[in-house]
């Protein structure tokens, strides 16, 4: 099972800015399934093992930036996977 993800992000303000934009992989209560991140447009400057995902984007004023990135999740096939 795979979902896609798109954030946009503008700078509105008049100067340079970096925004920081914070998100997190669902956590896994069984061993048996495994949720990794999949191909980020742009790499995250932190992973941490609670799987939250941080970037830091820095913007001059008035430029507006995407970011996508993907999250597999895969398990058993007798499992049956609720809540995402």
């Amino acid at each position: 099972m795979s979902y896609r993800y798109r954030i946009e992000v503008t700078n509105l303000r008049g100067a340079d800015q970096t925004v920081t934009v914070r998100d997190q992989l669902p956590l896994a209560g069984d061993a048996e399934i495994k949720v990794t991140l999949d191909e980020p447009s742009i790499k995250p400057d932190e992973i941490r093992d609670d799987g939250r995902l941080t970037w830091k984007l820095p913007l001059k004023a008035g430029e507006k930036r995407e970011l996508t990135f993907g999250i597999v999740v895969e398990y058993p096939k007798d499992r049956e996977i609720t809540g995402l």
